[in-house]
């Protein structure tokens, strides 16, 4: 292709006035694809037409559309959104989709507690925690809508056998061992901190 050896990066110059990158050694090895089509069909304006990609696992800042022109530079890239830590695949994370906030309960229910958890590796593994992380409770990974990144939905079930207040937490664990941290103050690529739900457990009148 002609590309000088002390090339490094690509960039990415969008019809928004949008910029980012990829490194060459990305493109080689991360599965960076350009997506020119989407369901057989040339790919629509609103999905980014004539050029998007497709960088999995990563950011969406990372993955821009609507490309129009792409220069291949030596140095380091170019980021619209430098101020940002980009540059690093998505975060191990979850959430805790039920029960509510506040949710009430009574001693001998069976709550059911669920969510999703993702990042940028492989999610194998999420827990609960009842007690700030002294013990913790294997949750089961009920769908995966990714094999290799992204989404996978969790649930299991606890039975609390006396009234009081219970704050749940959830963790999440990737294929390689990175564990979603307790509090993460860094809101410069989003935080990841473990989410938290209090539930109450009230005797009946």
């Amino acid at each position: 292709l002609g590309i000088k050896e002390e090339a490094s990066n690509v960039i990415y110059r969008c019809a928004d006035g949008y910029f980012t990158y990829n490194t060459l050694e990305e493109l080689q090895n991360k599965g960076v694809m350009g997506a020119l089509y989407m369901n057989g069909e040339t790919i629509p304006a609103l999905y980014g037409f004539p050029l998007r990609i497709i960088f999995p696992g990563y950011y969406g800042v990372r993955q821009p559309g609507w490309i129009t022109e792409m220069e291949i530079v030596a140095g380091e890239g170019e980021d619209y959104s430098s101020r940002y830590k980009v540059d690093s695949s998505i975060a191990i994370d979850s959430k805790i989709f039920f029960p509510y906030d506040n949710a009430k309960f009574s001693p001998g229910d069976s709550i059911k507690i669920g969510g999703a958890a993702f990042g940028g590796r492989r999610i194998t593994e999420v827990d609960i925690t009842l007690d700030e992380g002294n013990t913790w409770i294997p949750a089961t990974i009920i769908e995966e809508l990714d094999e290799d990144y992204v989404w996978v939905f969790w649930e299991t079930v606890i039975t609390p056998q006396s009234a009081g207040t219970i704050i749940l937490s959830s963790r999440a664990t990737a294929q390689d061992g990175s564990v979603q941290p307790q509090d993460d103050d860094d809101f410069s690529d989003g935080t990841n901190s473990w989410p938290s739900v209090t539930i109450s457990v009230t005797e009946n009148d």
